[in-house]
């Protein structure tokens, strides 16, 4: 147990050190967080991100979810984004005055605690130190995860929420008296969510493996459950009831599902960035549609979204077409969208593939599931739905990766104990 313990401080004093150093290493060699070229320090433009925290320095909270079609159609959203990020972006930027060391070493730490809570699941589940260690600087060193420490990016800051609640929930699991570890699982679910909306169907997954699992009073333990994660959520959708006069989640998103759809989109995605087949296919599909110019931005996505259905239920096989489209990027050749730069695609093709190949052999070495592979397993499918649904980049697929390697480490180390404990019979 003194082992465990001192090996566990050892592991996190070096860890603390690495992401100091990290930190360093990231600012003077890929500083993309705030732009020093203008009149005054601002943060890089990108994703929306500079335009919410302007507007929130303005008492809004809002943006142009596509600049390129904003002379044809009303696309200002108060919702299209979620509010944790923003509002880290916005204290950050208040306290330091848009200093890029103080947020490029704020997100080293959030990097690094996406590794510290991957190490923490293997350590839970294997009980051994060697993989979670292995799992710990794996994760840490992982260009996709290192890099992000120097960009605007809400991914890493969802996937500590996520990786938090799996570990309590799977520590939750193992002894099912202790409720509070059950609420606090959900609500850090809910800031998941409130980080990025990817993360919705990960909550009915978790639900109904609740309702799986749990031996006494299952359908109250679900309730505690969803009750956590909504109490967290509840905020944000009562603001924008406020705002539009009615229940709404986010809005801004139904011209996707309608690009989607596309001949344009079948017969250029992934090699195209989705903006410029969007603004195509929209301003052909404006000139028979006209009337759209007329409304607001949420009457907007409701047509887009009406029209979006009409096309998936009349033409269900260009439906399938594009959604064999989708799954274009899930191939490990390329990085999407194409930016002809070789080294990024070799970074990110051999990062990739390798940790598919690790984690299908994983499964195939330990095909057998514990509470935190089913609930790795439950989030790994959870972010993908999403992404299906409209698309997914290679950035997208981050955080599906981090979920891959550490599924894989517990994998690989039951498999190695089991063949001990096999050996020893």
């Amino acid at each position: 147990m003194n082992y465990n313990y001192k090996t566990n401080i050892t592991s996190e004093r070096l860890l603390i050190a690495a992401t100091i150093l990290k930190g360093i290493v990231i600012f003077f060699c890929f500083q993309h967080v705030i732009d020093y070229e203008s009149s005054s320090p601002r943060i890089i433009s990108g994703y929306g991100w500079d335009q919410l925290v302007s507007s929130m320095y303005q008492g809004k909270y809002e943006m142009v979810t596509q600049s390129g079609l904003s002379d044809i159609y009303d696309l200002k959203s108060y919702s299209y984004r979620p509010p944790i990020y923003p509002i880290f972006l916005f204290v950050a930027t208040c306290l330091s005055n848009y200093s890029a060391v103080f947020i490029v070493f704020l997100q080293s730490i959030i990097t690094s605690l996406v590794a510290y809570f991957g190490y923490k699941i293997v350590i839970l589940s294997t009980s051994r130190e060697k993989p979670a260690v292995i799992c710990l600087w794996t994760l840490f060193v992982f260009p996709m995860n290192f890099l992000k420490s120097g960009t605007t990016d809400e991914a890493p800051l969802m996937l500590v929420f996520l990786l938090a609640s799996l570990y309590i929930f799977d520590k939750y699991m193992r002894n099912q008296d202790r409720l509070s570890l059950l609420f606090l699982s959900g609500a850090l679910l809910g800031l998941s969510t409130l980080t990025r909306f990817t993360t919705l169907p990960i909550a009915l997954g978790i639900s109904l493996l609740i309702l799986s699992r749990a031996i006494n009073s299952r359908y109250k333990k679900i309730l505690l459950f969803i009750f956590a994660y909504l109490l967290v959520l509840s905020p944000w959708v009562f603001r924008n009831y406020l705002i539009y006069n009615e229940l709404v989640f986010t809005s801004g998103s139904g011209r996707i599902l309608l690009f989607t759809q596309s001949e344009e989109f079948i017969e250029s995605f992934p090699y195209e960035s989705p903006d410029s087949i969007e603004r195509r296919y929209l301003r052909s599909f404006h000139k028979s549609h006209e009337y759209l110019s007329e409304l607001d931005s949420i009457s907007l996505d409701k047509e887009f979204k009406r029209f979006a259905i009409s096309e998936a239920i009349n033409f269900p096989q260009k439906y399938c077409r594009a959604f064999i489209s989708k799954l274009k990027p899930f191939v490990p050749y390329r990085y999407f969208s194409l930016q002809d730069r070789l080294v990024k695609d070799i970074m990110y093709v051999s990062g990739y593939s390798l940790s598919l190949l690790f984690f299908f052999g994983s499964i195939l070495k330990h095909p057998h599931f514990e509470f935190e592979k089913m609930t790795l397993l439950i989030a790994l499918v959870g972010m993908i739905i999403p992404g299906l649904v409209h698309f997914m980049l290679s950035r997208h697929l981050y955080p599906p990766i981090i979920l891959m390697i550490i599924f894989s480490c517990i994998g690989y180390s039951n498999a190695y104990k089991g063949s001990l404990n096999g050996s020893k019979l």
